[in-house]
């Protein structure tokens, strides 16, 4: 079998990682990418070890860069092509080319000088609307490594700001700017890139494969759903998949916070707490909680700082919304207030990022379709508001547990959660893998699509304090390329500079979970894949799963 690098790096670096030293590393140009971009996600890092060869670039442009300014392919129309952009020491020559779809949706395609055939579509983040100079230029590099064009979007729109992807008043009675965000916008893209490419190339692309996390990891999942022919392989993590419900949690959450507010010195005993508690219930104390399922830590009686009433405000987090009917939401998971992890979500004295976005989407996108529908956090009504959502849900929400479109024709899908999330909360992950498993079992489910749960890991890779970084693209194309499915994945926690690994662990397809068997905690190797829990700690009334078409408005 072939051993990818990431498992070459933790066997070669046991004793190492024992020492937490710099572990052996098999070369790979990943390696100087990552010390460049010490917090970019993992993608691509082990491209060189996969089972297909996809560094091969036997593809050449067929015009020049600057004969696409101005071109005009369908809906989308090139804006600035820049004469090919020189090579560095770790991103080869490209063409970078920019432009809109429809007049709104801008874009920034990057097209290698020598190409593998393959696209790669990167998702968004929060609301979207990000300069494309400021962001996700790690995960261009990245692809570029590797050979594949690179192809992005803002969604539609530009948000304000000094972080733009936390502005929602873009939305406000914009009909179109929320469908564009919330479900179009890869759609239109991956078609715009497939005509670029086909034309810059004369060849179509081989194989399409889309990324995101968050709002992208939603992205991913409305691909997989609702166009199902756009990509042959797509990764989705910590997903934005039941958007409303997430929203609605997070009103919830901060009406509670807001009656006995807590800050993040006052919870961290209680989070120590949890953590000596939970820990040891897989049967190894690592400083992480493999399965916050098993964890039954209550705070009324177990909490240590905080007072009567804020042990009651995080209690309600953990039971997550309610209303007079019962359970409307899944709540918060125990391990994710550990170490830094509430550092983004508690309000002491100004917003976190939960609360902005949180109030920017209560404000600007709920009312969809802006017929008079007005909400606000303070007076929120959880007996009557969240039925009022329908609509906003229907274009939002990616929960349709129905894949047949999308793996009917070989589509591979891989998604991951951590399970310290603190701003969506991991349950909503395994409340849709088990309604896939319900629908069509788990055997056969797993022959195209596969949820990896990950211990300590916050809201997508290099946040938390578990492993959480790991390359899910190179193990996405041997699946959908070479018909290997990925039996697990190694995932890696870095040093502070985020250049070497202190800790590696296999990521497990669920419902198996990683398992200690024998030798250093820290390597991966020490670990096997076994079966683990399956199902959710309570049940959920929320809302039906909307049966019409969902709202396609395109003017």
């Amino acid at each position: 079998m072939k051993i990818h690098r990431l498992a070459v790096r933790a066997v070669a670096g046991t004793l190492a990682l024992a020492l937490l030293a710099p572990a052996a590393t098999v070369a790979s140009p990943g390696d100087a990418w990552r010390t460049v971009h010490p917090h970019a996600y993992g993608s691509f890092l082990d491209y060189r070890n996969g089972h297909v060869d996809y560094t091969a670039r036997h593809t050449l442009a067929a015009k020049t860069c600057a004969s696409l300014k101005g071109a005009v392919f369908s809906d989308a129309t090139i804006v600035t092509a820049t004469t090919e952009v020189a090579a560095t020491s770790t991103v080869p020559a490209f063409c970078d080319a920019t432009g809109t779809i429809e007049g709104t949706i801008a874009f920034e395609v990057a097209l290698p000088t020598t190409w593998n055939g393959r696209l790669y579509v990167w998702g968004n983040g929060g609301f979207a609307g990000e300069p494309f100079a400021e962001y996700y230029t790690p995960e261009r590099s990245g692809a570029l490594q590797a050979g594949f064009v690179y192809a992005h979007s803002n969604t539609g729109h530009y948000g304000k700001g000094a972080i733009p992807l936390f502005d929602a008043s873009w939305a406000y009675n914009n009909s179109q700017a929320v469908v564009n965000w919330a479900n179009r916008s890869v759609h239109v893209l991956a078609a715009a890139s497939k005509a670029i490419v086909t034309s810059y190339y004369a060849k179509k692309p081989t194989r399409s494969y889309f990324e995101g996390c968050s709002d992208g990891g939603g992205e991913a999942f409305t691909e997989a759903e609702k166009y199902p022919s756009d990509f042959d392989g797509i990764v989705g993590g910590d997903p934005l998949l039941e958007g409303t419900d997430s929203f609605v949690e997070g009103i919830y959450a901060t009406q509670q916070y807001g009656s006995a507010p807590f800050t993040l010195k006052q919870i961290a005993p209680e989070a120590n707490a949890v953590m000596a508690a939970c820990d040891k219930l897989d049967g190894l104390v690592d400083g992480l909680i493999s399965d916050p399922r098993r964890c039954t830590f209550n705070p009324s009686t177990e909490g240590k700082s905080l007072s009567a009433a804020q042990l009651k405000v995080w209690e309600n987090l953990l039971a997550g919304a309610r209303n007079q009917y019962g359970q409307l939401e899944y709540g918060a998971v125990l391990g994710s207030e550990y170490d830094d992890g509430l550092a983004g979500i508690l309000i002491p004295a100004t917003a976190g990022a939960a609360e902005i976005f949180t109030e920017g989407w209560t404000q600007f996108i709920a009312p969809f379709p802006f017929s008079g529908n007005v909400f606000s956090i303070p007076t929120f009504n959880f007996n009557t508001d969240p039925y009022r959502l329908s609509a906003i849900a229907s274009v939002e929400n990616a929960e349709n547990p129905n894949l047949d479109g999308f793996t009917g024709h070989g589509g591979k899908l891989i998604a991951y959660h951590g399970w310290a999330d603190p701003l969506i909360t991991p349950y909503v992950s395994v409340a849709y893998t088990e309604s896939v498993f319900n629908r069509i079992g788990v055997a056969k489910a797993q022959d195209s699509f596969r949820e990896f749960m990950i211990p300590g890991m916050g809201h997508c890779q290099g946040t938390g304090y578990g492993p959480n970084v790991f390359d899910p693209i190179t193990p996405l194309v041997d699946w959908v390329e070479a018909g290997i499915a990925p039996a697990s994945i190694v995932a890696e926690r870095l040093n502070a500079a985020g250049t070497a690994p202190v800790l590696t662990r296999p990521l497990c397809p669920y419902p198996q979970e990683a398992t200690y068997v024998s030798g250093n905690p820290n390597v991966a190797t020490s670990f096997t894949c076994k079966a683990g829990l399956r199902g959710l700690p309570f049940p959920k009334i929320g809302r039906p799963i909307p049966t019409y078409p969902f709202v396609e408005i395109h003017t």
